[in-house]
């Protein structure tokens, strides 16, 4: 229903090690593991790893080895690697599939044709591959799904993604980005995004 970005600036010191306390000092010795255990997380929902999509040259997404404190901080709510498409995707699918990340295929199946040019017997199934499971328990994954449900559901005016269930016919759970904002001939811009699955009971 709110913004998470503050949430997350909080935990990133937890991360490292430190307990968040305005206006503290905060060490950067353990910086490398602290980014490294972000971004295992990160990847285990598939942001910043190969989907296993059964396409050739894939794109992992843009995870720079040169970083800072500032980016760890910003990393921790979204606002410094980069991601594909299908990465997004894949990771609002493995949030409504309970924490279980499966490989997405372009096609279900490999046929042959009938006598009249239409679909006839199956000669390959693509089968369903599971990559992995989320390190995450039961009850956090429900805190997840709670809070997708806020973002299209909440009653706050600050409810940032009540456009993309206004008007549905099912009920839809989401999330919603604002990745960058930039400046192009002197207007400021946003970057933003969003993604979803539905119906929120049974995706």
């Amino acid at each position: 229903e709110y913004s998470s970005n503050a949430y997350m600036v909080q935990t990133a010191p937890w991360i490292m090690g430190q307990t968040y306390q305005p206006n503290m000092f905060v060490g950067t010795s353990n910086l490398e593991s602290a980014m490294g255990k972000l971004r295992s997380t990160f990847g285990e929902y598939g942001l910043g790893s190969a989907t296993g999509i059964d396409l050739p040259d894939e794109s992992t997404g843009f995870v720079p080895k040169e970083y800072n404190f500032a980016n760890f901080i910003t990393n921790a709510f979204g606002q410094f690697d980069n991601y594909t498409p299908m990465q997004l995707a894949q990771y609002v699918a493995t949030i409504a599939n309970n924490g279980v990340r499966l490989a997405p295929h372009i096609v279900e199946g490999i046929y042959d044709n009938n006598d009249k040019g239409g679909l006839g017997e199956l000669i390959q199934a693509i089968d369903t591959k599971e990559i992995n499971k989320v390190n995450i328990s039961e009850s956090d994954m429900a805190i997840l799904h709670q809070g997708f449900y806020q973002v299209s559901h909440g009653t706050s005016p600050l409810t940032t993604g009540r456009a993309f269930s206004d008007g549905a016919t099912v009920s839809i759970s989401g999330k919603t980005g604002t990745g960058e904002s930039y400046v192009a001939g002197g207007q400021e811009a946003n970057n933003t995004n969003a993604v979803a699955y539905a119906p929120t009971e049974n995706p």
